[in-house]
C-alpha cells in the first residue's frame, strides 16, 4: 500500500505544481495553459495535480500566492540590516528587481492576472495581495522618510505610498514589454523617479550600484 503524503511533502509539491503553473503562464499566457501541460511541466500525472488543485484558476491563483509569499520573503531580508530610510529604500528596489529574466517574467504574468482578475474574485484576491503587500513595505519606507526629514513632498503621504507603487508597476510593466530596453538602464531611471519624487537627492539612485543589472 502506497505511503499517503505527510503535511510536508503537501506543501512541497503544491509549491511545486504552482512554481510549474507560474512557468506555464510566463511562456504562453493564461488563456493557453492546460492541467496537461503544468503536469508536464512538473512531471507529475494531471491525476496527481488535481488531487492537489481541483480547477485551473484554483492553481493558477496559488502560483500567484507563493510567488507573492516569496516576494515578501526577499524584501524583508533585503531591508532588515538597516533602519535608515534612504538605505531601505535602496535595499528594496533592489528586492523587487533583483533579476532581468525573473522580473520581465513576473510582470508578463501580472498583466495577465490583473486583466481576469476583473471577473474572477480568487485572481483579484491574488494580485490584491501582491500590491497591498508591497505597499506595507513602501508605506513603511515613505512615512519613516517624511518623518526624519530625508523625504520632502507636498500633500497627503497616503497618496505618496500609491503614486511610489504606481511608478513602480508602470515602469515595470512598460519595461517587461520592451525586448530592447536595458535592465540596468530600467533600474537606474526607475530609482532616479522615485527619488526625485520623494524629494531626495536623486544622484544616490543614479549612482548605486544594484546588483543583477
Amino acid at each position: 500500500m502506497p505511503r499517503m503524503p505527510n503535511a510536508d511533502d503537501r506543501d512541497r509539491m503544491r509549491r511545486r505544481l504552482a512554481l510549474a503553473a507560474y512557468d506555464v503562464i510566463a511562456e504562453i499566457g493564461y488563456d493557453s495553459v492546460t492541467l496537461e501541460r503544468v503536469a508536464r511541466r512538473a512531471a507529475v500525472s494531471k491525476g496527481l495535480l488535481l488531487y492537489y488543485f481541483a480547477s485551473k484558476d484554483q492553481l493558477l491563483a496559488a502560483a500567484m500566492d507563493h510567488l507573492v509569499i516569496l516576494i515578501r520573503r526577499r524584501i524583508q531580508q533585503a531591508i532588515s540590516h538597516t533602519e535608515d530610510p534612504i538605505e531601505r529604500l535602496d535595499a528594496y528596489l533592489d528586492a523587487i528587481t533583483w533579476d532581468a529574466e525573473e522580473h520581465r517574467k513576473f510582470y508578463r504574468v501580472y498583466l495577465d492576472f490583473l486583466g481576469r482578475g476583473l471577473h474572477q474574485a480568487r485572481l483579484q484576491e491574488s494580485t490584491q495581495a501582491f500590491v497591498q503587500g508591497c505597499e506595507t513595505f513602501e508605506r513603511d519606507i515613505v512615512l519613516h522618510g517624511l518623518a526624519g526629514g530625508m523625504f520632502h513632498i507636498p500633500g497627503d503621504p497616503r497618496e505618496a505610498v500609491q503614486t511610489v507603487r504606481t511608478m513602480i508597476d508602470g515602469m515595470s510593466i512598460r519595461w517587461a514589454l520592451d525586448d530592447t530596453d536595458s535592465f540596468s538602464a530600467f533600474r537606474t531611471r526607475l530609482r532616479v523617479a522615485i527619488y526625485r519624487y520623494l524629494g531626495a537627492d536623486p544622484q544616490s539612485a543614479a549612482g548605486a550600484a544594484p546588483v543583477g543589472g
